[in-house]
């Protein structure tokens, strides 16, 4: 239990009648849809996600990898569940306690350069990057932004907000949108194709 609603739903009785909403906004597209190599890139709190999402590919089979990071080997929270899917993964902390030392948008830079084997640090014939998914601090969303968009790769990004009402009303949740405006993470996203949005700028 971690607040009031897992407190409440921890203390009602077996059978009891729920209301419950959602779901809501929107997700990753469907990973039968694409071509190419998926890469999933998670970042700290953005790693949890990502395993979810590694379920709904390697149920798909869509080729994919996943390219994980954090500060420290303490904080790669879900890193053994996106494994668990069978896709390879690669494991990258600010201080090298696990995996490579560095951060997530290196070996993507590589990866989209020269193909999936080259990230990794194995010999091997390149495996095209077709489209990324990823989910972390918005800094992190930005660069990979940044790197998808000069590749030529579509990116997809998971962006987090505080949600005040979770349907569109209150308006506490939105991100800027390109060209004007503004979306709403609750409705609108919480994943957006990463041209769609402004980053960086909270």
């Amino acid at each position: 239990m971690v607040g009031r609603g897992t407190r409440a739903l921890s203390q009602a009785p077996v059978g009891a009648e729920l209301d419950l909403l959602g779901p809501l906004g929107r997700s990753f597209p469907d990973p039968r849809a694409g071509r190419g190599l998926l890469v999933l890139v998670g970042g700290g709190l953005g790693i949890p996600p990502m395993a979810a999402a590694a379920r709904w590919a390697a149920q798909a089979r869509r080729d994919a990898v996943a390219i994980l990071g954090a500060r420290t080997a303490r904080y790669l929270a879900g890193a053994r569940e996106v494994a668990a899917s069978g896709m390879p993964v690669v494991t990258v902390t600010d201080d090298g306690s696990a995996g490579q030392q560095g951060i997530v948008t290196e070996p993507l830079d590589r990866m989209l350069r020269h193909g999936a084997a080259a990230a990794a640090g194995r010999p091997g014939a390149a495996n095209p990057v077709g489209e990324v998914w990823a989910c972390g601090p918005e800094p992190m969303l930005a660069a990979v932004k940044e790197l998808c968009t000069a590749a030529g790769v579509p990116c997809f990004v998971s962006v987090e907000r505080f949600m005040g009402c979770g349907f569109g009303a209150c308006l506490g949740c939105t991100v800027p949108r390109a060209g004007g405006g503004y979306l709403k993470v609750c409705q609108d996203g919480p994943v957006f194709p990463a041209e769609e949005v402004v980053l960086g700028g909270f």
